[in-house]
């Protein structure tokens, strides 16, 4: 049987998807290569930022998704957490051996002991919490399900008071010399596989897109002034810290992930279902949004092979001072050809199932 596909879900996955192929891309620090006076510096940041709501993005689609069907934990397992846990398997086991070959060091052990300890490609420890959330689905649904509209605002309010703007004010208040004790923090409820979900459940199930159009312009506004924040604060590190590290800039960057990801999902839910979308556009973006799995799978073996190549020295020499530019064009470039090998492989799947069941049947 096949899953009804829903426009604006389609489309938040490939919006979610080029989000992490930016991420994961050669360009994903570029605004560092300009000083903080430069209009560049802070152009490239907002993109940057805004990157950040992808993978909230995702877990919020699993939420619409799957709290509001039901299905039996057997079901859960045997069909859900099994796929996913085969699939993360095969691809990491890719990847170990990509490496292996470049690096000429292969172990059994070694790939063992990262695949259980954490991961041999960055990109797919999404997955590995993708199968923790879907443990937790039985109990995602009992809360989701039951809790009222004013609790649903009550967890947004605790989100953005308690994580972001307290992670903001420390900082610039305080240079995190003075933070709250984790101990009163309800951490629990800030997990992505906990928090995300959701609200997913939230803005596709109860939340009304006709009745509160208007109001998007307000979660636009606040985001634009995360934004904005998040960027002052990367700012004024940079400035003050003569050896600045990726790891905090990623945390200023990430600090309004919340707020940015509802936003982008309430404003594509209003965009395509208050709005007119031409057949042609609708059968593109369905398209594109099953293939999204795929060349997220795909795309970081074909960066690394791009690597080799002098696409990306190319592409420097061409756009010169446009850097994101340059990035945008790798970034498409690496979402094509991710495309084009998510289809063959597709296609050979269902090409070896016919095949087995012509000699099963």
């Amino acid at each position: 049987m096949k899953t009804k596909r829903i426009l604006y879900i389609e489309f938040l996955r490939i919006f979610a998807c080029l989000c992490v192929l930016f991420i994961h891309s050669p360009g994903n620090l570029l605004f560092m290569h300009y000083g903080v006076n430069s209009l560049k510096f802070w152009v490239y940041q907002f993109f940057l930022v805004l990157s950040r709501s992808g993978v909230p993005v995702f877990f919020m689609i699993s939420g619409a998704m799957l709290i509001k069907k039901d299905e039996s934990l057997r079901f859960i397992w045997e069909n859900r957490i099994a796929k996913t846990f085969v699939i993360l398997f095969v691809f990491s086991a890719l990847a170990y051996i990509g490496s292996a070959v470049v690096d000429h060091n292969f172990s059994i052990v070694q790939f063992f002991t990262r695949f259980y300890g954490s991961y041999t490609n960055v990109a797919y420890w999404y997955l590995y919490s993708y199968i923790a959330m879907l443990m937790s689905l039985p109990f995602l649904k009992a809360i989701a399900r039951n809790i009222t509209d004013r609790q649903f605002w009550y967890m947004i309010a605790l989100a953005f008071v308690l994580y972001e703007l307290r992670s903001a004010g420390e900082f610039l208040l305080l240079d995190n010399k003075l933070t709250v004790t984790n101990n009163l923090m309800p951490n629990w409820l800030f997990s992505s596989i906990v928090l995300y979900p959701c609200l997913g459940y939230y803005f596709a199930e109860r939340f009304n897109a006709e009745q509160n159009k208007k109001r998007l312009w307000i979660l636009i506004a606040v985001s634009l002034a995360s934004i904005a924040l998040s960027c002052i604060m990367t700012g004024r590190y940079v400035t003050m810290t003569p050896e600045p590290k990726s790891s905090q800039i990623v945390s200023f960057h990430k600090m309004f992930e919340m707020i940015l990801a509802i936003t982008v999902f309430v404003g594509a839910r209003v965009l395509f279902e208050t709005g007119k979308v031409n057949e042609r556009i609708k059968g593109i973006i369905i398209f594109l949004g099953k293939q999204t799995l795929g060349i997220y799978l795909i795309h970081m073996f074909v960066v690394k092979l791009l690597g080799f190549t002098p696409v990306e020295s190319i592409l420097s020499s061409v756009f010169k001072n446009m850097k994101l530019l340059a990035a945008s064009v790798h970034i498409l470039i690496v979402f094509l050809i991710s495309l084009v090998l998510s289809v063959l492989a597709e296609k050979a799947l269902q090409f070896l199932r016919k095949s087995i069941k012509k000699k099963t049947g």
